[in-house]
């Protein structure tokens, strides 16, 4: 963080930025807990909110070992999608939230923002708030979601499971799990594989390793912190929508 210029890190239009921040976020190994304090330290040194954003959701989403794990139970075809579409998800949704905050930059209170700048605090108290927060939140959500995972594997017959992904609702129900979820990306590749070989659709597949990484309670209280409650939700329904036109998108070109 330290070698990075203030100007690198401002320079540029929104969509530049967003673009920035998710290619250099894409390839590194580090899961939403990992990414957060990254996030926060770009953010103190001046970038701006569509670099922070993208940073953070697509960090996440992939890393090498992620991909490489992904052309060995998945092939090349669906690691190459993998890697845009979380390039591309994290970018609508920074764009988004950085839209907002432009809007709302006319509020100011002494000369300062309204909207993200949250109050000096010690490290250690934010450190200390943020792993309370990931355990005692995103942890039981984490074990729901296995748990509704293995069920979907498990109790579903697979017609059932063919049924739902002709109609292509296997994409919500996927969401529905993977949304609450805190998954590693690197431990969500493999169960990605026995999904579609259950019969669950590769869209839908996609959405769960999207979304899983991206979205979860740690997440979301940072960007809240950061950019206020309303941008936090626009930015993530924009996420959440793009992932879902992505992954039928996917579907319909005979992803595989």
């Amino acid at each position: 963080g330290g070698r990075i210029s203030t100007r690198w890190l401002q320079s540029g239009s929104s969509f530049q930025q967003a673009i920035r921040g998710a290619v250099v976020g894409a390839p590194l190994p580090l899961c939403a807990c990992g990414v957060l304090p990254l996030a926060d330290a770009l953010k103190k040194k001046g970038a701006g909110p569509a670099l922070v954003v993208a940073f953070l959701l697509a960090t996440p989403e992939l890393g090498v070992e992620s991909f490489a794990l992904t052309v060995q139970f998945l092939g090349w075809p669906f690691a190459l999608v993998r890697l845009a579409a979380a390039i591309v998800v994290a970018v609508v949704a920074a764009l988004v939230v950085a839209r907002h905050i432009k809007a709302t930059s006319v509020l100011r209170i002494d000369g300062a923002p309204l909207m993200g700048e949250p109050a000096k605090d010690p490290t250690w108290n934010r450190f200390v708030r943020s792993f309370d927060e990931l355990l005692q939140h995103v942890g039981p959500f984490t074990v729901v979601g296995l748990l509704a995972a293995a069920y979907l594997q498990a109790g579903l017959p697979d017609q059932a499971i063919e049924g739902l992904a002709e109609s292509g609702l296997d994409i919500f129900i996927v969401s529905i799990v993977a949304v609450p979820s805190y998954v590693c990306a690197a431990a969500a590749t493999p169960l990605a594989a026995v999904l579609i070989a259950k019969g669950f659709s590769p869209g839908a597949v996609l959405a769960g390793l999207l979304l899983g990484p991206a979205t979860n309670l740690a997440t979301v209280a940072f960007l809240r912190g950061a950019f206020g409650a309303k941008a936090t939700w626009m930015g993530l329904g924009a996420l959440i929508v793009t992932v879902w036109a992505v992954a039928a998108l996917g579907n319909s070109l005979g992803l595989a």
